[in-house]
């Protein structure tokens, strides 16, 4: 069939007409599927600027660092602390009535039951900042190398005990791990992590920049909870031992807050990453008790506590590790939680996973 020069221009027309909508229809496309990309892009940036913002202002709300510091005496509480530290009345609060007076430094105050005897003659304090020297840091070394315990005298196996807790820590043994030590006066934790475990990093966090040791080991970082409201931070795994017991209770000149170790553990929840693992050493019995201004015994009730956010995979005292079962919380467990209610030098190290999505 022979088109006239009408027809075929009208054909010809057709054909361009019909490829250039499919043209501008791709081209529409594309920059739809761009538009997109860039809206979620966004997004993806606004909720990780909000989460940010959220994590600063929740980290701002737990330590704001304002209110009364300790240690003052059991008779200058008020009533609403009290209340508050009995867990309105459930728990026993007992502690001295007399002035506490504050030490001429924590160097004075600090005793070679708490660090050892050899730390306590030779490390030395900037106020009450202590200062971490290379030859502090050797002689741990050197104790573990011959095979020698440097538990400090109140805890003597809480050492091996923390160490024996890592090798049940995945990311201690896979070497994968950004690690962060809490509350530590004399880097003798710090030791167990670097000699026993594997580690992408190791950081000790202090309450605040006015404790915060003077550090001049290279294998170690050192910050503080205050300045780590400024930069979200996360970590694998964080440790700590005979600490939190303390928090809010005015004893090493922190703010008073009867809630200050529910606090302290809710900011560490909020450092791990998700469903990491958190090595803790406390004071636990069969009853609960408040000794102000020295610690709190943690039993069945506060202990649960504690825990919010967590769950518990198990706990090592005496150089036994034991799996967490589903009544291992209900005070029984006589390796758990010691007879009576003030034995506080017995402090098996829990080992517990952040739990995912808990706010």
């Amino acid at each position: 069939m022979i088109l006239s020069l009408r027809e075929f221009s009208l054909v010809l027309a057709g054909a361009i007409a019909y490829h250039l909508y499919l043209y501008v229809f791709t081209v529409r496309l594309f920059r739809v599927a761009e538009a997109r990309g860039m809206v979620e892009e966004r997004d993806t940036l606004c909720a990780q600027e909000l989460e940010t913002c959220k994590w600063k202002l929740d980290m701002c709300k737990i330590r704001s660092g304002r209110g009364l510091r300790g240690p003052i005496s059991k008779n200058c509480l008020t009533a609403s602390y009290i209340w508050d530290l009995s867990i309105h009345g459930s728990i026993k609060v007992i502690g001295g009535v007399r002035p506490v007076p504050r030490a001429p430094s924590v160097q004075m105050s600090t005793t070679a039951n708490q660090v050892g005897q050899f730390v306590k003659d030779t490390m030395h304090f900037d106020g009450f900042r202590p200062r971490w020297t290379l030859a502090l840091w050797r002689h741990y070394g050197e104790e573990l190398k011959r095979g020698r315990s440097i538990s400090v005298p109140a805890y003597p196996h809480s050492a091996e005990d923390m160490a024996l807790a890592m090798r049940n820590t995945p990311p201690l043994v896979e070497g994968k791990g950004d690690v962060a030590v809490v509350g530590s006066i004399s880097p003798w934790l710090e030791s167990v992590v670097y000699h026993t475990a594997n580690f992408a990093t190791l950081v000790n966090i202090a309450y605040d920049g006015t404790n915060e040791p003077i550090n001049e080991i290279p294998a170690l970082e050192t910050t503080h909870f205050v300045a780590l409201k400024e930069e979200p931070r996360r970590f694998d795994v964080m440790i700590s031992f005979s600490s939190l017991e303390h928090d809010g209770l005015g004893r090493y000149g922190d703010v008073l807050d009867p809630d200050g170790d529910l606090c302290a553990m809710h900011e560490i929840w909020m450092l791990l990453k998700e469903e990491g693992y958190f090595l803790l050493g406390i004071p636990t019995a069969q009853r609960d008790l408040a000794f102000f201004s020295n610690h709190r015994i943690y039993g069945p009730l506060r202990l649960k506590r504690m825990l919010r956010g967590f769950t518990m995979l198990g706990y090592v005292w005496d150089g036994v590790y034991a799996e967490a079962r589903g009544n291992t919380m209900n005070g029984q467990d006589r390796r758990l939680f010691a007879p009576g209610e003030n034995d506080w030098k017995h402090q098996p190290v829990l080992v517990l996973r952040r739990l995912k999505g808990y706010s």
